[in-house]
C-alpha cells in the first residue's frame, strides 16, 4: 500500500524537536485534584481472571476525573466492573449489520468475559449510562473478586439452560451459595428467588450481569453527564481509503516524536481545570524503555501490546530537563518497569514525553 511504503521511507527523526507547551507541574492525584484519594486499581483480582480490562479500569478513572472536577459526587468511585458491562453492551456495526458484542465473544465458566474493549466505545456508552460505587460493590463482600461471584450465575444457568435439574432447586441451590460468599443481608434480599429466576432465563451472559449489578447498585449510582468525545486514532495500520498520503503521515506523524499526540496531551493538563488524557499504547514502552512500534512498521505486531492508562500528571525532571508525563496504571503496585523509568510506590510511573508519543496509537480527551 502506497501510504505505508511512503511511511516507511520517511521515516526521520524529530527527537530534537521541542515541544511548544509549558511542562508546568501538575497532579491530578494531589490535594484538591479529581483522582485525590482514588487508588489506583489492580486489574488481576485472582491469578484467573481475565485480565484486559485495562479500557475499563482506566476509563472508570477517567470518567470519574471529569465527573469530580464538573461537581459529581466524591463519595462514589466508578466500578471498572460495571464500566466494561455497559461497554459491552455497545451496539456496533459490522459488515453493514448492526450487532452487539454479547454475540461476538465467547466467555467460560468462572472468567469475568470483560476484557478487550474500545476506549471510544467505552466513552460513548457510560455517556448515557452511571457511575456504580466500586465501594459499595467491595463491601458486599463477594464483589471483591467478580469472577468468584459470578462464577455461581454461570454454573447455575448451565445446569438451568442445559441439565435435567428442577428450576426451582437450581435457584435454592444459588441462593445458599451466595449466602456462603458473605454478602450483606441488604443484597441477599435484593437478590430473592424470584430476581434470581429471573435472571437465569434471561438471553445472554451480559444481559444477565448488567441485570444483576444495575439492581446491587441502584442505591449506590450516579446518572453521568459526560462532556462530549474528542477522540484522535494514531493507529498505523488504520488507513482510510479517502485519506491522502499527506493527511495521513500528517495525523500519524512517522518520527518517533509525535507532536499531535503531545499537544492533545498537553491541552488536557493546561485546562484551568485539568482532565487527565486516557490513552491507548503499547505495553512494552513500560518494560523496555528502547520501544517504539515505529521502528517496526509497516507491520507492528509483535513489537506492540495495546494497552489502556491514564495520563494523570506532568513535571520537569531537574537532571534530565525532560517533559515527563505520569501514568496511573493498572497494574496495582506494580515496580517492575524499565529502570529508565521513575516509578511510584503504588505504581504509577513517570515516562518522558517523547518516549510516550511514540508508542500511543489512541487519545480521548473531553471537550
Amino acid at each position: 500500500m502506497k501510504k505505508l511504503t511512503t511511511l516507511v521511507l520517511t521515516f526521520i527523526s524529530l527527537t530534537n524537536l521541542t515541544h511548544a507547551s509549558s511542562c508546568s507541574d501538575v497532579r491530578l492525584d494531589k490535594k484538591d485534584g479529581p483522582l485525590a484519594g482514588i487508588p489506583v486499581y489492580n486489574q488481576s483480582y485472582t491469578p484467573t481472571t481475565d485480565s484486559s480490562m485495562c479500557y475499563a479500569f482506566a476509563g472508570s478513572q477517567f470518567i470519574d476525573a471529569i465527573r469530580i472536577t464538573n461537581g459529581g459526587s466524591k463519595d462514589i468511585w466508578t466500578s471498572p466492573v460495571t464500566t466494561a458491562l455497559q461497554t459491552k453492551l455497545h451496539p456496533l456495526t459490522q459488515w453493514g449489520t448492526p450487532q452487539r458484542l454479547i454475540s461476538e465473544i465467547s466467555r467460560g465458566a468462572g472468567r469475568s468475559g470483560l476484557g478487550v474493549g474500545m476506549i471510544n466505545r467505552m466513552y460513548e456508552q457510560l455517556k448515557n449510562g452511571y457511575s456504580c460505587d466500586k465501594k459499595t460493590l467491595e463491601d458486599i463482600g463477594g464483589i471483591k473478586d467478580p469472577n468468584a461471584f459470578w462464577e455461581l450465575f454461570v454454573l447455575s444457568h448451565n445446569e438451568y439452560a442445559y441439565g435435567d435439574g428442577n428450576k426451582h432447586t437450581i435457584v435454592v441451590k444459588l441462593s445458599e451459595s451466595l449466602k456462603e460468599l458473605g454478602l450483606s443481608e441488604h443484597f441477599l434480599g435484593l437478590l430473592n428467588d424470584s430476581f434470581l429466576h429471573d435472571v437465569l432465563t434471561t438471553k445472554g451472559f451480559y444481559l444477565k450481569e448488567k441485570k444483576v449489578y444495575d439492581l446491587l447498585c441502584e442505591d449506590a449510582k450516579e446518572k453521568l453527564s459526560l462532556p462530549e468525545m474528542d477522540f484522535h486514532n494514531f493507529m498505523p495500520l488504520d488507513v482510510t481509503d479517502d485519506e491522502t498520503d499527506e493527511e495521513f503521515e500528517s495525523r500519524f506523524q512517522v518520527a518517533p516524536v509525535n507532536q499531535n499526540v503531545l499537544s492533545l496531551i498537553h491541552s488536557a493538563l493546561n485546562r484551568k481545570a485539568p482532565y487527565p488524557a486516557l490513552i491507548d499504547i503499547c505495553s512494552e514502552v513500560l518494560t523496555d524503555h528502547k520501544n517504539s512500534f515505529k521502528e517496526s512498521l509497516p507491520s507492528f505486531i509483535g513489537k506492540c501490546s495495546p494497552h489502556t492508562v491514564v495520563v494523570i500528571g506532568r513535571k520537569e525532571n531537574p537532571k534530565t530537563g525532560k517533559c515527563e508525563m505520569l501514568i496511573r496504571n493498572s497494574w496495582g503496585a506494580y515496580q517492575d518497569y524499565d529502570k529508565e523509568w521513575e516509578s511510584e510506590a503504588n505504581g504509577q510511573v513517570w515516562i518522558p514525553e517523547e518516549d510516550l508519543s511514540s508508542n500511543v496509537l489512541n487519545v480521548l480527551l473531553a471537550k
